[in-house]
């Protein structure tokens, strides 16, 4: 965003404002839209295809009445340029209003969903809607580790949000003494019950040096002693949270991947099942050197004290690989400043 000083930056999104407020450190206008359905998650670890096929069946038949206001709104602010984040809606808005676009992904949905579609033969017509739509962006970034062969632009090292404070500060205000280890517990944006965390594991936990810190679902901050529970929106910037750990534990998804590739934190990562997304990823964790894979079985009945104990033999990385949002945002800027 630094090198976009003389742009507003307008977010289309229903993920909540407070966290691009965190994320963010400068002025940018907000409005809630749903750019995309992706899945209707059961858990952070499981998708209810009913109520996804539902959902997008929605979405994309009331199209034209639920894009309405939005390009009303883009051509009230003199938008120049939309950048989409995987979503195919951003494109075809940004078509309709022949605004310039760019696609930014690591998978596009139809991908996706054509692992499903002999088993689910009502996403065929959204795969090919999808389909179309991906192919008329004007350019398109490819942030690595991605799945699938396309035609891009630009390929990037992993994307993530940068760190903001050292390591010494964010454990201070977790209250981590200087000799105890501290592991995070990260699943992401949708709400996962930490089942292993029950009275047995936390009595044993206390035989060792080592503190978790559980971003989760929860009113204010939460300190049992040697497990800290946070609030999904907390004081602590997750990046920093990451940066601050001798290990991650959390669901292998893009953002928290690209944020322990390019902190170089150890990464025990919970494996989605029947999810094709996990194959890239996974394979890509494992080129890290100081990752290992926890099932989905072992992080809900398993025990993950051994997990967390396995976490803490591995070292952390020189984390050499150049962080891809840069480059992402010197391409945007080119794009805009072209004629």
């Amino acid at each position: 965003m630094k090198r976009l000083h003389s742009v507003t930056p307008l977010i289309l999104s229903t993920v909540p404002k407070e966290f691009f407020q965190n994320s963010i450190e400068r002025d940018f206008l907000y409005y809630p839209f749903q750019t995309d359905v992706g899945f209707v998650q059961a858990s952070a670890l499981e998708v209810d295809m009913d109520k996804s096929i539902t959902a997008l069946e929605n979405f994309y038949g009331n199209y034209e009445e639920n894009t309405k206001d939005i390009k009303d709104l883009l051509l009230k602010t003199d938008t120049k340029l939309v950048v989409s984040d995987i979503s195919p809606i951003g494109i075809q808005i940004a078509n309709e209003l022949n605004l310039t676009s760019i696609l930014i992904e690591n998978f596009t949905w139809d991908w996706i969903y054509e692992f499903y579609e002999d088993r689910v033969p009502k996403l065929r017509p959204i795969i090919n809607k999808i389909k179309k739509i991906n192919q008329t962006a004007q350019y398109r970034i490819r942030t690595i580790p991605y799945c699938g062969e396309y035609d891009c632009d630009l390929i990037v090292p992993p994307v993530s949000r940068c760190v903001r404070k050292g390591r010494d500060r964010v454990r201070e205000e977790l209250n981590i003494g200087a000799g105890e280890k501290m592991i995070l517990v990260s699943m992401g944006g949708v709400f996962e019950r930490l089942s292993f965390i029950n009275e047995s594991f936390v009595e044993e936990l206390r035989n060792y040096p080592v503190k978790l810190v559980c971003c989760t679902d929860g009113v204010g901050l939460r300190d049992c002693g040697n497990v800290i529970f946070l609030p999904k929106f907390s004081q602590f910037y997750h990046p920093d949270l990451v940066n601050a750990s001798d290990g991650v534990i959390g669901k292998l998804g893009y953002s928290t991947l690209a944020e322990v590739a390019n902190t170089g934190v150890p990464f025990a990562f919970v494996v989605r099942e029947d999810y094709p997304e996990m194959d890239c990823l996974k394979t890509f964790a494992l080129t890290l050197g100081n990752a290992l894979e926890v099932n989905l079985l072992e992080f809900r009945e398993g025990d993950m004290l051994q997990k967390v104990l396995g976490l803490l033999g591995l070292r952390r990385s020189n984390a050499d690989a150049k962080n891809g949002a840069g480059e992402c945002a010197d391409f945007i800027v080119k794009v805009l400043n072209r004629p």
